[in-house]
């Protein structure tokens, strides 16, 4: 593990940090490369880059420590260097989004679809830095490219030298795919679905990708009922929602044809 990728003085600069932050730079660059297709002016598109920040961060700091630190009253160490809790982070994200493109007259459906490559390349880099923090680690496993750590990080002692599941890489990976195929989609011309159609399928996607992977963590990832995980009661309510959504948008453009 490398939790500190370096030190600048006394200082150390942790990877956890380093890769969100450059998560949400690829994000950015992303919307800013097709900012004039959403309809933002440069101006616009600093402007919802920081509301998206400011969603995500805030969101998933208080889904952190609302669902796995048990909350803030822990301790000012546990706010400070508790993780982000993703879910909850693309949602403040999600509702940053809304409002901001509201208030300025801006079609969000559109917006959207774009955000759907944006937020898995964002999300891609981010699980980088968990692979190096040691953080949302997988089970023991004997499969070959099982990953051992060392000390340092977040993996506790009894894991330590012992093979575990790369969970991290393999969100990294299911990501990054769907990343890829949304782009692709984007780019065909006319569009093969109404707007707003592939955030709708994101929501579901990645939903039922992290539902699958849920039972391979080796972390406390946070039990209900019914076995299952915080996280996986989450990926249920986000397949509802999202079909939810993708049928009344479909509605909407059957209204419209």
């Amino acid at each position: 593990m490398h939790p500190i990728l370096f030190h600048v003085g006394t200082a150390g600069i942790r990877a956890y940090g380093v890769f969100s932050t450059l998560g949400y730079l690829l994000a950015g660059a992303y919307l800013w490369r097709y900012r004039e297709e959403m309809g933002l002016s440069k101006g616009e598109t600093f402007d919802l880059a920081l509301a998206i920040i400011a969603g995500a961060l805030v969101g998933g700091k208080l889904g952190g420590l609302l669902f796995y630190y048990h909350g803030p009253w822990l301790g000012l160490r546990t706010v400070m260097y508790g993780g982000l809790s993703f879910y909850q982070g693309f949602w403040g994200a999600v509702l940053a989004t809304y409002v901001y493109v509201r208030w300025h007259g801006k079609t969000a459906a559109w917006v959207a679809d774009r955000a759907a490559v944006a937020v898995p390349l964002g999300h891609a880099v981010g699980r980088f830095g968990c692979f190096l923090n040691g953080c949302c680690f997988g089970k023991p496993t004997t499969l070959p490219w099982g990953v051992v750590f060392d000390a340092g990080g977040r993996v506790p002692q009894k894991y330590l030298g012992v093979r575990l599941h790369p969970n991290q890489l393999y969100d990294l990976a299911g990501t990054l795919f769907l990343a890829a195929v949304f782009h692709q989609v984007l780019k065909r011309k006319p569009k093969p679905l109404p707007d707003g159609s592939l955030f709708c399928l994101y929501i579901i996607g990645y939903a039922i990708y992290r539902f699958c992977l849920e039972p391979l963590r080796g972390d406390d990832p946070g039990s209900l009922a019914w076995f299952l995980s915080t996280a996986q009661w989450i990926a249920v309510a986000h397949v509802a929602l999202g079909v939810y959504f993708l049928a009344r948008l479909r509605r909407l453009a059957a209204k419209a044809a």
